[in-house]
């Protein structure tokens, strides 16, 4: 998951040859954190969704180490769930995981 795959993976999205060049906008939304104020124990964060315009050739090299992170979260998140759900049923009564 976290080898050197030269076939595969984010690192092989490309620009289309017209990309690197184009002036055209691509529009699109994020998440970010705002920090408001504070509250007893520290900072609050609060999401906002931001509209954002940039180029191809901007955006694709922004994306792909969060692409990169998605991959290896989605992965880790399935197979933890696939485990979970096979071990809870063999589970002694009044266990506690933690």
């Amino acid at each position: 998951m976290l080898g050197d795959y030269t076939n595969c993976g984010v690192q092989t999205l490309k620009l289309y040859p017209s990309e690197p060049n184009s002036k055209k906008l691509v529009t699109w939304q994020k998440i970010s954190y705002v920090v408001m104020g504070k509250s007893s124990n520290g900072r609050d964060k609060v999401s906002r969704v931001e509209y954002c315009e940039i180029t191809p050739s901007l955006l694709i090299p922004y994306l792909k180490p969060k692409l990169q992170e998605f991959v290896i979260h989605n992965f880790m998140s399935k197979w933890q769930e696939i485990f979970f759900k096979g071990f809870v049923p063999n589970l002694p009564l009044n266990t506690i995981l933690y």
